[in-house]
């Protein structure tokens, strides 16, 4: 640290997650139909066919932070600044196809199924935070932030449009007297997709 009132850091992390049993274990091969809807809709098939796989890796995340803090004006006024960059890889996700409303009605079921893939959505996300904090008396704290965030696909370069690429919260904070604290934070998102594998699905 420079001072004690500047105070510079950085990290590098890395972190998996070995896929659960039911990711690659669970498999229902005796399902037992007693209903003809059962059959209709063809469950034994969908159950063991689908759902585990097997061949799961485990997902990572690699980390690389930097970051400051400063108290300027006796501590009155401090900010801070941290910056990331972050690597997702082989993350699992479960993708039910096929299950329509024209295939519900219909007892269509041919191309149904369910499982946990890892469809090589490898994600770089980078970006960071600004925080400022004003305390013009011993009684009110103003602050707020911004944080940046952009993600890509790693493989073809495509933004990732999942979350939102700025975020900003303000507010304050107030110590009366009585031992009362009074707060309030306003946060601001900008727009982001909601992306769906299969519009048409039920699940």
């Amino acid at each position: 640290s420079p001072s004690p009132d500047h105070v510079v850091r950085g990290s590098v992390g890395l972190a998996f997650r070995k896929p659960a049993f039911a990711e690659t274990k669970l498999r229902l091969n005796n399902v037992v139909c007693v209903h003809t809807l059962c059959d209709q809709y063809q469950l034994p098939r969908i159950f063991s066919e689908g759902i585990a796989n097997p061949n799961l890796e485990n997902e990572k995340v690699r980390t690389y932070e930097l970051g400051y803090s400063g108290k300027f004006f006796g501590g009155r006024v401090r900010a801070s600044l941290d910056l990331f960059f972050n690597q997702y890889r082989d993350f699992i996700e479960f993708e039910a196809s096929g299950f329509t409303l024209a295939s519900l009605l219909t007892g269509t079921f041919d191309y149904t199924s369910l499982s946990f893939k890892q469809a090589g959505n490898d994600v770089d996300a980078f970006g960071g935070e600004l925080t400022l904090e004003w305390l013009p008396t011993s009684w009110l704290r103003l602050f707020g932030s911004w944080g940046p965030r952009r993600a890509y696909n790693a493989r073809d370069g495509s933004s990732y449009t999942r979350e939102p690429f700025n975020t900003v919260v303000f507010g304050f904070r107030i110590r009366t007297p009585w031992r009362l604290k009074v707060a309030a934070n306003f946060r601001f998102v900008s727009q982001h997709e909601a992306q769906l594998r299969d519009p048409n699905s039920l699940l």
